[in-house]
């Protein structure tokens, strides 16, 4: 890998990780709910798909469920109600006692140490008004503690530091004659180290 694209990848890591830490925090002061919803009626039939994001007590959720073929005769000022409601949106007024991974295990999910992940699809009957009908439902579902993005963002950033630190060192023993492998002075034998055999490098990594 080039040394510039690791030292950005790098840099994106490290500023992604330290933007998780407040939200990491925060989930322990209160629980933020981040939707986003796509409602369609364009096929006669509506369809709706759900993305729920959880942050609560150092656990964050993610849910994706998706309903389809539900025909129940929605009348128009519903159809406009739904339709507004798409896209990303902030919410506090889902479950209020429930953090999340109680959350992520009353959707059906198993979890261990805090983490989980299950997938599903079923049919299920929905009542709207006097009529019913059976669905089509499917779910994905991931639960993760959030030390573990934490702790995985931040491991390129060290590889990072330690990679500048020792291109630095190397730089400076070297511009003091120095071996860079086991620091001998390489003043009497300036091509080759006579300690432990490295050929004489280059000061610039």
């Amino acid at each position: 890998m080039p040394r510039w694209l690791f030292y950005s990848l790098a840099i994106v890591s490290a500023v992604t990780c330290i933007a998780c830490i407040p939200l990491w925090r925060r989930s322990y002061e209160g629980k933020d709910v981040v939707i986003h919803a796509n409602y369609s009626f364009s096929t006669g039939k509506a369809k709706s798909d759900e993305i729920r994001i959880v942050s609560s007590e150092g656990e964050i959720y993610f849910t994706r469920t998706i309903v389809q073929n539900e025909d129940l005769g929605h009348p128009k000022d519903e159809i406009e109600y739904f339709s507004r409601q798409n896209g990303w949106s902030l919410s506090d007024r889902y479950y209020y006692q429930r953090n999340a991974e109680e959350w992520f295990l009353g959707d059906g999910g198993r979890s261990w140490h805090g983490f989980g992940s299950t997938a599903g699809e079923w049919k299920q009957a929905i009542t709207h008004g006097k009529v019913s009908e059976e669905v089509e439902m499917s779910r994905r579902q991931l639960l993760l503690p959030w030390a573990f993005p934490v702790v995985l963002l931040a491991i390129l950033p060290l590889f990072g530091i330690r990679s500048l630190i020792g291109s630095c060192l190397r730089r400076l023993l070297i511009a003091k004659n120095l071996c860079p492998i086991c620091r001998y002075d390489l003043r009497a034998s300036p091509e080759r180290c006579p300690e432990c055999g490295t050929v004489r490098i280059s000061a610039v990594p």
